[in-house]
């Protein structure tokens, strides 16, 4: 196709028309491919977030005397077993509104924790087929102090560290889920981690030894705790790792939540003692003042409540990019249909080319 006109050496009609619909056509393409892969990576999370049960060895559900099921994983965390000393509480059953919506949230309620000494946890292994890689995924949270720096403790396979000064309220706050994952392997019988022989952390009656030491402050202490044998892809590691993403939004979320019941508390506190008409709260609560309440926006709703399901921005996002590829389907049929009217234009003899004979 020529793409200048040989004679006026300038941009034909027809060049024109060809050149946009190659730009339209290469803009697509790259288009769909950006789409071909945000909807692979999103097919790959949904089904590496959950924990996998076939490939979990033990889970604890620490500090509890009931077992716990997961609805998404379908895994049961056995009651609190398996430590060698510790005291249990279940003191974070008292926020019931202070934690964010995370799935498994109860885990996070219930604690062991060593009063003023280590504590740990001899953890059952596989009794065939022992060697391979494994995950120990310990949760975590901070339910008594309001800053860092007041529970510092160290975690140890044996006697040999994984996990230094790990302080809970430094990294997430407080009321709020830590998930630590411990990589390592056991080779010939022996625990390596990062690429170090540990004789001790496989104990007698081939038990993992899992040791919380009392570190810099206060007391150690653990939620509840998976041993997986496989990868890091078989934990929860890509559902806490979106959790973080999103764990400012989260918060807020659940502040919102709170200042609604509060709201809504306060409403009908002030409606009340305006039924009652109670002459000592007159001047308190003067009339009108529930006015100054501000009014639920129903779309704002609406739209918190579609945001809170999984995915749903990226649900949005992905709409957009479908209505943009649609819009450049039709430009780029418009484009098409109007280079091809063009053409049919340009093969139509011209007037001015024809010679009119006339008789006399």
């Amino acid at each position: 196709m020529c793409i200048r006109d040989r004679e006026c050496g300038v941009w034909t009609s027809d060049a024109k028309g060809a050149l946009m619909i190659q730009i339209c056509s290469c803009i697509i393409i790259i288009m769909k491919g950006i789409l071909i892969l945000t909807m692979a990576a999103a097919i790959l999370t949904l089904v590496n977030a959950s924990l996998n049960k076939n490939k979990v060895v033990v889970a604890i559900n620490c500090g509890s005397h009931v077992p716990y099921t997961s609805e998404e994983s379908e895994v049961t965390y056995i009651a609190d077993q398996y430590y060698t000393s510790g005291v249990e509480s279940t003191s974070g059953e008292q926020y019931p509104t202070a934690w964010p919506d995370y799935q498994d949230i109860a885990l996070y309620h219930s604690e062991r924790y060593g009063k003023d000494e280590s504590f740990g946890y001899e953890l059952p292994l596989p009794k065939t087929n022992l060697d391979g890689h494994y995950v120990l995924a310990l949760k975590f949270s901070e339910v008594y102090f309001n800053s860092a720096k007041y529970k510092v403790f160290d975690i140890a396979l044996g006697s040999h560290k994984v996990v230094w000064e790990l302080d809970i309220y430094e990294k997430v706050g407080k009321f709020t889920p830590l998930d630590v994952f411990v990589e390592f392997d056991i080779k010939d019988g022996v625990v390596v981690h990062m690429g170090r022989k540990v004789e001790s952390a496989i104990v007698s009656q081939g038990k993992l030894q899992v040791k919380f030491m009392k570190g810099k402050a206060d007391n150690p202490k653990v939620n509840a705790i998976v041993l997986v044998k496989g990868a890091l892809e078989d934990t929860d590691y890509a559902e806490y790792q979106e959790f973080t993403k999103n764990r400012e939004k989260l918060q807020h979320q659940k502040n919102q939540r709170i200042q609604e019941e509060r709201r809504v508390n306060i409403e009908r506190k002030l409606r009340a003692e305006e039924d009652l008409d109670l002459s000592s709260f007159g001047n308190r609560y003067p009339t009108g003042s529930s006015d100054n309440v501000e009014e639920i926006n129903p779309t704002k709703v609406a739209i918190n409540d579609f945001l809170n399901y999984a995915y749903a921005l990226e649900a949005v996002i992905v709409g957009f990019v479908i209505i943009f590829f649609m819009i450049c389907s039709i430009v780029l049929l418009d484009i098409t249909t109007r280079s091809r009217e063009r053409r049919k234009c340009s093969k139509r003899p011209r007037l001015n080319n024809i010679t009119f004979h006339t008789s006399e």
